[in-house]
């Protein structure tokens, strides 16, 4: 992206030049059409005046063929089958209202301004509000709930896999040689001492008592 500074010193150059594209092309390392685009918003005789880039924002936009009664009619028929695409969404409500004037494609459109923001419950990004929609029926709004948070305390699920390890643990402990527990004992040992404690449920407790008593022995 270039500064307004360098599309003036461009022009300038080119001008300058005595109008030599190729030449302020090369000096500058820019394309002859990103010269062109500019040259003809440069006023030699206001050098300083600023080379901005324009708003690509389309001028203007297409008005909405639809009305309110349409828009709540498929946000109503989108939240029951939201899987469905605009052909056959398009077809129920024709089915529901065979004076619908609307194609679809339009109903295209609508389903990206619904997915926006519901005409019916004024959710976001096709997030809805269920008590809204007396249509929902009961197992599509389990459905679109989201899934609930994990329980925060899993320890009876890591039970067994604590249990096997401790066994595992006490078997490699009464099989090591004193000179291996020594060792172990001084390489943990500072590591021990400096760890901060840990917040953890009876059961992980108990095992860590086991696991500490079996260390002490000797």
């Amino acid at each position: 992206m270039y500064t307004s500074k360098e599309r003036r010193a461009w022009c300038a150059h080119y001008y300058a030049t005595g109008s030599n594209a190729a030449a302020t092309c090369r000096h500058f390392r820019i394309s002859r059409a990103t010269l062109y685009t500019w040259l003809p918003r440069y006023d030699p005789m206001q050098p300083q005046k600023p080379l901005q880039s324009r708003s690509r924002r389309p001028h203007a936009h297409r008005k909405a063929t639809w009305t309110q009664d349409d828009l709540l009619a498929l946000a109503e028929v989108h939240v029951q089958y939201h899987t469905l695409g605009r052909q056959r969404l398009h077809a129920l409500l024709r089915a529901q209202n065979s004076e619908l004037a609307i194609s679809a494609r339009t109903v295209g459109r609508m389903l990206q301004r619904i997915k926006k923001r519901c005409a019916v419950c004024r959710g976001r990004h096709d997030r809805h509000a269920w008590g809204h929609h007396p249509a929902m029926p009961a197992a599509g709004r389990d459905r679109a709930q989201p899934s609930p948070p994990p329980p925060a305390d899993a320890d009876g699920e890591m039970q067994p896999i604590i249990v096997q390890g401790l066994d595992r643990l006490v078997r490699a402990w009464a099989a090591a040689s004193p000179e291996a527990r020594r060792i172990f004992r001084q390489q943990h040992a500072a590591a021990a001492e400096t760890a901060a404690p840990r917040r953890s449920s009876a059961e992980t407790e108990r095992h860590a008592k086991v696991i500490e008593a079996l260390f002490q022995n000797k």
